[in-house]
């Protein structure tokens, strides 16, 4: 481990776990190889280079590692948690502390079960259930017409199942409050 001063106040930096003596990733989410790329060819050197990190299709952080001779996609918070705490006890996962994938300073992960990492995303808003998703067909406006229409006892299951494009099975879960949880006016997602 080695420590030194950057703009951003004191840095750490660990030898990347599994990875030999090319990589390391600093506490702050920063990543240094000894690979130095010239032309369409990669090759050793005994300066160090930060990298440039992508997102992957989960907007997460990574960037793509080789040792000998094979590429591993990792990502960053994972790479700082382990380097950091230590291997990934079996059954956690990585959790943002704040909510924010793009903060990957150490005192931001921490290891949780998927419970507490799920916890953590309807604490922070970042949870993609119910209109939030991506792919959601209702909104909370047709959700509660849906009741309503259900219950004036002017519509069956089928029928709405129908006219909102969604299953059967979807709509008796609405109307009985089995999804798209609202008690007295509160929504619980």
């Amino acid at each position: 481990m080695w420590v030194i001063q950057s703009e951003v106040g004191l840095v750490r930096y660990f030898w990347v776990p599994n990875f030999g003596d090319v990589y390391i990733i600093g506490d702050d989410g920063s990543l240094w190889s000894r690979y130095k790329r010239i032309g369409w060819s990669w090759y050793l050197s005994n300066d160090w280079f930060q990298r440039r990190l992508s997102p992957d299709s989960d907007g997460y952080l990574g960037a793509s590692l080789s040792f000998n001779g094979v590429k591993y996609r990792k990502q960053i918070h994972q790479l700082v948690c382990e380097a950091v705490w230590g291997p990934c006890p079996v059954g956690l996962e990585v959790c943002h502390n704040d909510g924010s994938i793009f903060n990957n300073w150490h005192w931001n992960l921490r290891y949780d079960t998927p419970k507490g990492n799920s916890a953590d995303r309807v604490k922070h808003g970042t949870d993609m259930r119910g209109e939030k998703h991506p792919n959601a067909i209702l909104n909370w406006t047709r959700v509660r017409e849906i009741r309503a229409k259900y219950h004036s006892g002017k519509y069956t299951q089928v029928a709405l199942a129908l006219e909102y494009h969604v299953t059967d099975r979807c709509i008796w879960r609405i109307v009985n409050n089995l999804t798209w949880i609202e008690i007295e006016g509160e929504i619980l997602l």
